[in-house]
């Protein structure tokens, strides 16, 4: 039997005192490689679009990527973690690259594709493996991003005053057709807004959010934006009802969502299509069957430049898997929809294709490079991700990271819409944070599951003895 006494008990306690934490640095906490790419990617395509910059400066991002995967691979050996992700991650490789060789592609080419799939999704392995991250890092995020999109809002409305029309180049320092990065980048702070909404009530952030992208959407004249609201509320919605939430919270927020729509149309009608030659009012691509078809499915082949739009994307993708049985599996292999004027590399896929060197939509661009089993298995991966940080949200309602969850959720959610809108696979900022923050919620620590037995029942049942003394 053990036999403690009230002396020994404080003699332990003293013993056991608080070890001191262990210091962790300034680039320990805010990565220095994480650092250069946001400030590379945020600052320089406006300026190398102007001409003030040269463009090799964007190769800076590459450069910062290419450290962190050598950092990811060290880390893994160091810690001997391997994510089982890692594994899928090779298994596409693989089979890319022997489709690829089979369909005559250059190994450069193979490798550009490569890196053009995977290098932001390691990010994620990256962020998953990183030892210390910043206290509150979640709230600062949130904060953050709403300054960022404050800033970006302030930086349109000057390019606006100074006369530039909207549309495509209207996105603040994203530079010349940089609206679908900033649209991404609206729609990923829009859900962690939302998030905290879901967590805690929180309705402050939102409001401030909502005023953001609602200008930011219009300058930028993105039309698919009161439709992806509307969608994201009615998932909120959902889930709020599923948690048996208070329901007098929900005329705040249904107000608040009528106002965004409302108001989006309003400016929109009044600040893009009275103004801007040959842009409809919203309403005319919504009950016009023929305007609608003509946006969505409309193609254009030139020397110049071609362009189709994203009906017709994903109409010419499900016609290139058709063409036999094993391209329909894994498609023409990795980089086969690729391209970098900069190394002279085409990928074999635009090669074949009538439409020069346009890549066209993030799903297109997937149907062509890994075929019907790798968009299985990119949907069954999101499927895991969505089911699994849900459960952690419901185990740590309280935590701080719950707010980053719920965002996630109602991001992720809509991955059909993104890679059908635009080629957003390789919008920088959207993705590295997107990525980022999913290593970094799955490796966060969730509190011990309740003790199966209460306390008193326990220590009734204690073999121990007990002395006072």
């Amino acid at each position: 039997m053990n036999n403690i006494t009230f002396l020994e008990t404080q003699n332990n306690n003293k013993n056991t005192a608080a070890v001191p934490e262990e210091k962790i640095g300034f680039w320990d906490r805010y990565d220095i490689f994480l650092i250069a790419i946001l400030a590379t990617e945020l600052f320089t395509p406006y300026l190398i679009w102007i001409g003030i910059l040269p463009g090799i400066l964007r190769w800076i991002t590459d450069l910062a990527l290419l450290a962190i995967i050598g950092l990811t691979l060290i880390r893994m050996l160091l810690l001997d973690k391997i994510p089982p992700v890692v594994l899928v991650i090779l298994g596409i490789t693989i089979v890319g690259t022997i489709v690829a060789f089979f369909e005559g592609q250059a190994l450069p080419a193979t490798i550009w594709g490569w890196w053009v799939m995977f290098r932001y999704p390691i990010i994620g392995i990256y962020a998953y493996l990183k030892p210390h991250w910043p206290i509150n890092f979640s709230a600062r995020l949130l904060k953050a991003l709403v300054w960022l999109l404050g800033f970006e809002v302030s930086f349109q409305i000057i390019q606006y005053l100074a006369g530039e029309p909207p549309g495509d180049h209207l996105a603040g320092t994203f530079g010349g057709f940089g609206t679908a990065s900033l649209l991404m980048l609206l729609m990923l702070t829009f859900s962690l807004a939302l998030g905290q909404w879901l967590a805690n009530g929180d309705w402050r952030m939102l409001g401030w959010v909502v005023l953001f992208c609602t200008i930011s959407s219009t300058l930028g004249e993105m039309k698919i934006f009161p439709f992806v609201v509307v969608i994201l509320a009615v998932l909120a919605l959902c889930i709020h009802l599923i948690r048996g939430q208070q329901m007098q919270r929900l005329i705040l927020f249904v107000l608040i969502f009528l106002v965004i729509v409302i108001a989006f149309v309003a400016m929109f009608n009044l600040v893009v299509a009275e103004q801007v030659e040959g842009v409809r009012r919203l309403e005319d691509y919504l009950f016009d069957a023929n305007n609608l078809n003509t946006y969505l499915f409309s193609k254009q082949l030139s020397t110049t430049g071609s362009y189709f739009g994203r009906g017709f994307a994903l109409q010419y993708g499900w016609q290139i898997l058709q063409r036999d049985g094993p391209t329909f599996l894994f498609g023409m292999g990795l980089g086969a929809r690729g391209e970098s004027r900069a190394l002279g590399i085409v990928g074999e896929g635009l090669r074949q294709g009538n439409f020069g060197l346009y890549s066209g939509t993030s799903l297109l661009v997937m149907m062509q490079e890994i075929g019907a089993v790798g968009l299985f298995i990119f949907g069954f991966f999101m499927l895991w991700f969505i089911s699994r940080v849900y459960q952690d949200a419901k185990r740590d309602p309280g935590s701080a990271d719950t707010v980053v969850r719920y965002g996630m959720i109602m991001f992720s959610v809509l991955w059909p819409i993104w890679l059908w809108y635009e080629a957003i696979w390789a919008s920088s900022i959207p993705m590295l944070l997107y990525w980022g923050l999913m290593g970094y919620i799955l490796s966060r620590p969730l509190p011990a599951p309740a003790n199966k037995y209460p306390p008193a029942y326990a220590r009734k049942n204690q073999k121990t003895n007990v002395y006072l003394s």
